[in-house]
């Protein structure tokens, strides 16, 4: 089963790849985007901006110190295909942004 999840991701990453390249874009996974990917994978694959810029503290990840600057990064990630954002009302009343890692090719 693992491996089939393996499989089944690394397609995935390809189709966003190969998205991207027909798009026009840039190349999509820098070292930045994998390290984002990666946390936040490991967050579960669904984050907000800020939450994620509090669990990053690597060194390349520098120019992202603020949530302004990570947020500007993941908005340019889902609108080149990597994440999907999806937005909700907190009981306070304000909006936030849910950035996650689509689970299908649909989503995409």
């Amino acid at each position: 089963m693992r491996r089939a999840i393996a499989l089944a991701e690394w397609f995935l990453n390809e189709a966003y790849r190969i998205y991207a390249m027909l798009a026009g874009g840039e190349e999509l996974l820098d070292r930045a985007s994998e390290i984002i990917l990666a946390k936040i994978r490991q967050l579960g694959g669904e984050t907000t901006a800020r939450d994620l810029q509090s669990k990053i503290r690597l060194k390349i990840m520098q120019e992202y110190s603020t949530s302004d600057t990570l947020e500007r990064k993941l908005r340019k990630m889902a609108k080149a295909g990597p994440l999907t954002v999806r937005h909700e009302k907190a009981e306070n009343g304000r909006a936030v942004e849910y950035f996650g890692i689509p689970t299908t090719i649909d989503e995409m």
